[in-house]
Protein backbone atom coordinates (compact mmCIF):
# COMPACT_ATOMS: atom_id res chain seq x y z
CA UNK A 1 0.00 0.00 0.00
CA UNK A 2 2.60 2.45 0.71
CA UNK A 3 3.85 2.22 -3.21
CA UNK A 4 0.50 3.33 -3.91
CA UNK A 5 0.82 6.09 -1.37
CA UNK A 6 3.74 7.12 -2.63
CA UNK A 7 2.29 7.22 -6.27
CA UNK A 8 -0.43 9.07 -5.00
CA UNK A 9 1.64 11.79 -3.37
CA UNK A 10 4.51 11.93 -5.73
CA UNK A 11 2.07 13.05 -8.37
CA UNK A 12 0.79 15.35 -5.87
CA UNK A 13 4.50 16.66 -5.33
CA UNK A 14 5.18 15.29 -1.63
CA UNK A 15 7.37 12.41 -0.15
CA UNK A 16 7.56 10.49 2.28
CA UNK A 17 10.58 9.52 3.72
CA UNK A 18 10.00 6.62 5.23
CA UNK A 19 9.25 5.38 2.03
CA UNK A 20 13.05 6.51 0.91
CA UNK A 21 14.50 5.19 3.32
CA UNK A 22 12.99 1.76 2.77
CA UNK A 23 13.82 2.13 -0.63
CA UNK A 24 17.26 2.74 0.51
CA UNK A 25 17.41 -0.26 2.53
CA UNK A 26 15.96 -2.18 0.07
CA UNK A 27 18.63 -1.65 -2.69
CA UNK A 28 21.15 -2.24 0.10
CA UNK A 29 19.74 -5.50 0.88
CA UNK A 30 19.45 -6.28 -2.98
CA UNK A 31 23.34 -4.90 -2.97
CA UNK A 32 24.62 -6.77 -0.52
CA UNK A 33 22.99 -10.30 -1.35
CA UNK A 34 24.63 -9.98 -5.16
CA UNK A 35 27.72 -9.30 -3.80
CA UNK A 36 27.30 -12.71 -1.67
CA UNK A 37 25.82 -14.77 -4.65
CA UNK A 38 28.64 -13.51 -6.73
CA UNK A 39 31.40 -14.04 -4.41
CA UNK A 40 30.49 -17.33 -2.75
CA UNK A 41 27.84 -18.58 -5.82
CA UNK A 42 28.38 -17.43 -9.75
CA UNK A 43 32.21 -18.37 -9.75
CA UNK A 44 31.13 -22.09 -8.72
CA UNK A 45 28.48 -21.77 -11.01
CA UNK A 46 30.40 -20.19 -13.79
CA UNK A 47 33.02 -23.07 -13.21
CA UNK A 48 30.42 -25.31 -13.33
CA UNK A 49 28.79 -23.65 -16.80
CA UNK A 50 32.78 -23.65 -18.25
CA UNK A 51 33.67 -27.29 -16.90
CA UNK A 52 29.93 -28.43 -18.85
CA UNK A 53 31.07 -26.67 -21.59
CA UNK A 54 34.38 -27.91 -22.24
CA UNK A 55 32.64 -31.49 -21.45
CA UNK A 56 30.08 -30.67 -24.33
CA UNK A 57 33.07 -29.80 -26.84
CA UNK A 58 35.32 -32.20 -26.21
CA UNK A 59 31.99 -35.21 -26.53
CA UNK A 60 31.55 -33.07 -30.26
CA UNK A 61 35.36 -33.29 -31.04
CA UNK A 62 35.61 -37.09 -29.97
CA UNK A 63 32.67 -37.52 -32.15
CA UNK A 64 34.01 -35.77 -34.79
CA UNK A 65 37.47 -37.79 -34.92
CA UNK A 66 35.61 -40.59 -34.52
CA UNK A 67 33.21 -39.81 -37.56
CA UNK A 68 36.41 -39.11 -39.03
CA UNK A 69 38.04 -42.68 -37.79
CA UNK A 70 34.88 -44.29 -39.27
CA UNK A 71 34.56 -43.19 -42.58
CA UNK A 72 38.47 -43.61 -42.94
CA UNK A 73 38.28 -47.21 -42.28
CA UNK A 74 35.10 -47.82 -44.23
CA UNK A 75 37.14 -45.73 -47.30
CA UNK A 76 39.98 -48.71 -46.58
CA UNK A 77 37.68 -51.48 -46.50
CA UNK A 78 35.42 -50.77 -49.31
CA UNK A 79 38.88 -50.51 -51.23
CA UNK A 80 39.47 -53.85 -49.78
CA UNK A 81 36.60 -55.63 -50.85
CA UNK A 82 36.86 -53.72 -54.31
CA UNK A 83 40.10 -55.52 -54.50
CA UNK A 84 39.26 -58.81 -53.41
CA UNK A 85 36.64 -58.53 -55.83
CA UNK A 86 38.51 -58.22 -58.38
CA UNK A 87 40.93 -61.40 -56.91
CA UNK A 88 37.73 -63.01 -56.73
CA UNK A 89 36.70 -62.53 -60.79
CA UNK A 90 40.33 -63.11 -61.77
CA UNK A 91 40.56 -66.29 -59.81
CA UNK A 92 37.37 -67.24 -61.51
CA UNK A 93 38.44 -65.97 -65.12
CA UNK A 94 41.47 -68.22 -64.47
CA UNK A 95 39.02 -71.66 -63.30
CA UNK A 96 37.24 -71.55 -66.30
CA UNK A 97 40.25 -70.53 -68.60
CA UNK A 98 41.99 -74.02 -66.80
CA UNK A 99 38.82 -75.70 -67.52
CA UNK A 100 38.25 -75.22 -71.12
CA UNK A 101 41.89 -76.54 -71.85
CA UNK A 102 41.36 -79.45 -69.95
CA UNK A 103 37.98 -80.12 -71.42
CA UNK A 104 39.43 -79.28 -75.08
CA UNK A 105 43.04 -81.15 -74.08
CA UNK A 106 40.48 -84.25 -73.10
CA UNK A 107 38.35 -84.11 -76.13
CA UNK A 108 41.47 -83.93 -78.59
CA UNK A 109 42.42 -86.81 -76.66
CA UNK A 110 39.13 -88.81 -76.82
CA UNK A 111 39.04 -87.85 -80.33
CA UNK A 112 42.68 -89.27 -81.01
CA UNK A 113 42.06 -92.30 -79.52
CA UNK A 114 38.19 -93.06 -81.20
CA UNK A 115 40.30 -92.35 -84.07
CA UNK A 116 42.65 -95.13 -83.32
CA UNK A 117 40.12 -97.44 -82.36
CA UNK A 118 38.22 -96.81 -85.31
CA UNK A 119 41.15 -96.94 -87.90
CA UNK A 120 42.37 -100.21 -85.66
CA UNK A 121 39.19 -101.68 -85.93
CA UNK A 122 38.69 -101.37 -89.77
CA UNK A 123 42.01 -102.52 -90.51
CA UNK A 124 41.23 -105.70 -88.64
CA UNK A 125 37.82 -105.79 -90.36
CA UNK A 126 40.14 -105.64 -93.54
CA UNK A 127 42.53 -108.31 -92.27
CA UNK A 128 39.10 -110.54 -91.56
CA UNK A 129 37.84 -109.65 -95.00
CA UNK A 130 41.33 -110.62 -96.52
CA UNK A 131 41.69 -113.91 -94.65
CA UNK A 132 37.96 -114.50 -95.48
CA UNK A 133 38.26 -114.10 -99.15
CA UNK A 134 41.30 -115.92 -98.98
CA UNK A 135 39.74 -118.82 -97.26
CA UNK A 136 36.83 -119.07 -100.03
CA UNK A 137 39.86 -118.75 -102.87
CA UNK A 138 41.45 -121.40 -101.36
CA UNK A 139 37.58 -123.53 -100.93
CA UNK A 140 37.25 -122.79 -104.49
CA UNK A 141 40.49 -124.08 -105.96
CA UNK A 142 40.81 -126.33 -103.86
CA UNK A 143 37.10 -127.74 -104.75
CA UNK A 144 37.83 -127.06 -108.50
CA UNK A 145 41.30 -129.34 -108.10
CA UNK A 146 39.05 -131.69 -106.47
CA UNK A 147 36.28 -131.62 -109.21
CA UNK A 148 39.36 -131.51 -111.83
CA UNK A 149 40.93 -134.85 -110.44
CA UNK A 150 37.20 -136.27 -109.93
CA UNK A 151 36.72 -135.59 -113.53
CA UNK A 152 39.83 -136.78 -114.81
CA UNK A 153 39.37 -140.26 -112.61
CA UNK A 154 36.23 -141.00 -114.66
CA UNK A 155 34.52 -140.00 -117.75
CA UNK A 156 31.88 -137.91 -116.75
CA UNK A 157 28.22 -137.63 -118.72
CA UNK A 158 26.10 -134.30 -118.56
CA UNK A 159 24.01 -135.91 -115.63
CA UNK A 160 26.95 -136.63 -113.63
CA UNK A 161 28.60 -133.60 -114.24
CA UNK A 162 25.66 -131.55 -112.85
CA UNK A 163 24.95 -134.01 -110.03
CA UNK A 164 28.61 -133.69 -108.68
CA UNK A 165 28.51 -130.20 -109.25
CA UNK A 166 25.74 -129.69 -107.28
CA UNK A 167 27.38 -132.00 -104.50
CA UNK A 168 30.14 -129.66 -104.42
CA UNK A 169 28.29 -126.84 -103.89
CA UNK A 170 26.49 -128.29 -101.18
CA UNK A 171 29.57 -129.34 -98.96
CA UNK A 172 30.92 -125.74 -99.96
CA UNK A 173 27.39 -124.34 -98.44
CA UNK A 174 28.09 -126.99 -95.35
CA UNK A 175 32.15 -126.19 -94.87
CA UNK A 176 30.69 -122.15 -94.77
CA UNK A 177 28.06 -122.95 -92.35
CA UNK A 178 30.31 -124.88 -90.11
CA UNK A 179 33.17 -122.45 -90.23
CA UNK A 180 30.53 -119.20 -89.84
CA UNK A 181 32.36 -117.23 -92.64
CA UNK A 182 30.85 -114.87 -94.77
CA UNK A 183 30.92 -114.94 -98.14
CA UNK A 184 32.46 -111.34 -100.02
Amino acid sequence: MNLLFLSEEATRGVVDLTDVWSLVFTWCNLLILYIVLKKFFFNKINDMLEKRKTEVEDTYRRADEAEAEANAIKEQYDAKMAGAQAEAEEIVSNAVKAARTKENTIVSEAKAKAAATIAGAEAKIEIDRQKAINEVKEDISSMAVEIASKVIERDIGPEDHERLIDKLIDELSADNDVHGEVKA
